[in-house]
């Protein structure tokens, strides 16, 4: 955690989270996306991919693009 804090950015996350208009939600996401990285509270030195493999009866893995596992839905045929 780095402890960022933006009451600009918490404003917009507010924004995104609310908005339907997919154009509008867009523009909101790209100033939000402009401060945070203007800001650069973190800085990655190192991204090392994840490996990921299951056996074919495993069914509703899904990985998200942070690599991260979702397991809810998970199933062994």
């Amino acid at each position: 955690n780095t402890h960022f804090y933006d009451p600009r950015v918490e404003e917009l996350v507010k924004q995104g989270r609310i908005e339907f208009d997919v154009q509008k939600r867009k523009a909101i996401y790209r100033d939000l996306q402009k401060i945070v990285w203007d800001a650069a509270p973190t800085i990655p030195l190192h991204v090392q991919r994840q490996l990921i493999g299951m056996r074919r009866n495993v069914q509703g893995l899904v990985v998200i693009p942070t690599e991260e596992l979702v397991l809810e839905g998970v199933s062994k045929e």
